[in-house]
């Protein structure tokens, strides 16, 4: 068995793209064969020119569909208490008890990129949706990450014990708008979202865990929703926190308790 434990999934990097490029190849390599089988029936003054075409064409095709089958041999495993995948220097292990952060990154309301990185780290590990089965390697990952990282804060919130979250700021949102992926924007601008057993501190505004009602997160507005007993609300953009879905966990928590130690 394996670092990561038993393997539940296996995703290749770039599958689309190694997909398209073997194909392209033996498109090259087909039409190498066909210049083949026709070469005697060419006119001589072009024979040299087929015969150029016929060996580049060959070349090239064989070299896409030896790009494309080594582009399909790099994956990201996916195990039972961790991940392992291609890294900057070879083969890297994130186990999911050992993840201290995620980010997501949004386009219209849908995720298309996961980072995270290990504690006391600042690389970050990052997929997007190029890999095969990204959701499922996404959801795989971070109900891991989840089901570590939720007990742990909780306690330390139990304990008189201030969590806090990274929201995108106006410039580092003006940021993502320009960004091609995940990894263009870990390093912008942020400001604190700060999380106590009693209140929900966000930019110029604090909650009170104990008024509120429900949470909405709308994938058309792209942003959390927290309704008040008074019938009132705030928001704050879901899609621009790091560890939204932590956040969202730990509040459930919370107000789950409160209402408990209400009844």
């Amino acid at each position: 068995m394996s670092s990561i434990g038993r393997i539940i999934g296996r995703h290749r990097v770039n599958a689309g793209l190694s997909v398209a490029t073997t194909l392209f190849g033996l498109l090259l390599l087909g039409c190498a064969v066909l210049l083949f089988a026709i070469k005697d029936k060419a006119n001589p003054e072009g024979a040299a020119l087929l015969g150029r075409t016929m060996i580049g064409g060959g070349l090239i095709g064989a070299g896409l569909v030896l790009a494309g089958v080594l582009l399909r041999r790099r994956a990201w495993l996916v195990g039972e208490l961790g991940v392992q995948g291609p890294a900057r220097h070879g083969t890297e292990t994130w186990m999911y008890g050992g993840i201290a952060e995620t980010c997501q990154f949004y386009r219209s309301g849908m995720s298309v990129g996961l980072a995270w990185r290990k504690h006391g780290a600042d690389e970050w590990g990052a997929v997007n949706a190029h890999l095969s089965g990204y959701r499922r390697f996404a959801d795989t990952l971070l109900q891991g990450y989840l089901q570590h990282r939720v007990p742990a804060l909780l306690h330390e919130i139990e304990r008189g014990h201030t969590v806090s979250f990274r929201l995108l700021s106006a410039a580092g949102y003006a940021q993502k708008q320009f960004a091609l992926g995940i990894r263009s924007y870990l390093n912008a601008d942020t400001v604190p979202v700060r999380l106590s057993r009693f209140t929900l501190s966000l930019p110029g505004q604090d909650v009170a865990i104990a008024s509120i009602h429900a949470l909405d997160m709308s994938a058309w507005t792209e942003r959390l929703s927290i309704r008040l007993h008074d019938g009132s609300s705030v928001s704050v953009s879901y899609t621009g926190l790091f560890d939204g879905p932590l956040l969202l966990a730990l509040l459930d928590q919370l107000i789950a308790a409160g209402r408990q130690q209400a009844a």
